[in-house]
């Protein structure tokens, strides 16, 4: 399926036949929201995405979009820091801007006076998050194989949750990722190969009862032949879980960019203009959201079980690149 495929239309079509859920009205006003903004995007090569998002937020009065952008840009900074930065920070570039900020990132904990810290470290936090959904919908794998496993913890964790041994876990990751480089892996708790681009995954077809691909799918170049194979080495009625942006916007587009570009910065040493630059020109990411994601799988032979949002908190207060999670069944 080529991304000319993907359009709304189509979008709508599916939403109407499966989602019953969804009101006439909500299903105009995604129709409405996919054309707002799309004439003020600019890729991650410009280097002037936060600058961009300010513009338009000054524009349209979007105190909403305004807020998304501080809570991605002051992720990891300490409060007392803030009024500091914020004063030059919308005439700037955004490796200026990540460079301020470099400056002065000790912890990525917050601490406030009179209030909490989330005991929960981010791993554990999205397995108990999944393990829940999947408990709700009596999903009970024998082995699960991870994509994209990265370091491992979040993979050992999730299998460990699953209560399934060593044996049965599996994860399969290149060698390195251009917002982490090369991974510490160390000895892993499960089954891991190492794969390269565009190759045949190394499993039988009909393998797997579970796989998941947990912000993964957006950075494939060549979708079309990942989900292929996938459906391959998933068993008939086995099941494929996703955790990605809802990218509905060009805004929600931009605001991917710069967490992922200030994620790479941030956590990696030896900081200068040339890798600053190479990182522009050699990221890559398609974002598409919630329901585009659910069009692509059924043109895959996944059919829609389960859908959330993810929430850091018991507020339920979506992340600022709106998070989400999904489950399928292979038909």
């Amino acid at each position: 399926m080529t991304e000319k495929n993907i359009k709304i239309e189509n979008i709508i079509k599916l939403l109407k036949k499966n989602f019953n859920e969804y009101s006439i009205c909500k299903i105009n006003d995604y129709y409405l929201l996919k054309n707002k903004y799309k004439d003020y995007y600019l890729p991650i090569s410009s280097n002037y995405q936060i600058r961009n998002i300010f513009k338009i937020y000054k524009e349209y009065k979007d105190l909403g979009l305004h807020m998304r952008l501080i809570d991605i840009v002051f992720k990891y900074k300490k409060l007392q820091k803030k009024k500091a930065i914020l004063k030059n920070i919308y005439n700037k570039t955004d490796y200026e801007i990540f460079k301020i900020i470099n400056k002065t990132w000790r912890s990525r904990i917050i601490h406030q006076k009179g209030g909490y810290d989330n005991k929960c470290f981010s791993n554990n936090m999205w397995s108990e998050e999944i393990i829940f959904h999947l408990k709700k919908n009596k999903i009970n794998p024998k082995n699960y194989l991870d994509i994209g496993c990265g370091s491992g913890q979040l993979t050992t964790l999730f299998g460990q949750k699953l209560n399934l041994d060593k044996k049965n876990i599996h994860g399969i990751d290149v060698d390195s990722f251009h917002e982490k480089g090369d991974w510490n892996r160390k000895k892993p708790e499960f089954t891991f190969k190492k794969v390269t681009k565009n190759e045949k995954l190394p499993y039988k077809n009909n393998y797997f009862d579970l796989v998941s691909s947990f912000m993964v799918l957006h950075h494939i170049e060549n979708l079309d032949k990942e989900l292929k194979e996938i459906n391959r080495i998933i068993k008939k009625k086995g099941y494929f879980i996703i955790r990605e942006h809802d990218c509905i916007t060009s805004i929600d587009k931009m605001l991917c960019d710069i967490e992922h570009y200030m994620f790479f910065y941030l956590n990696t040493e030896n900081i200068n203009n040339k890798l600053s630059s190479d990182f522009q020109k050699k990221y890559y990411a398609k974002y598409y959201d919630c329901f585009e994601w659910d069009y692509i799988m059924d043109n895959y032979g996944f059919k829609f079980i389960y859908g959330s949002y993810i929430s850091k908190d018991i507020h339920n207060q979506m992340t600022p690149t709106r998070s989400f999670l999904r489950i399928y069944q292979k038909i």
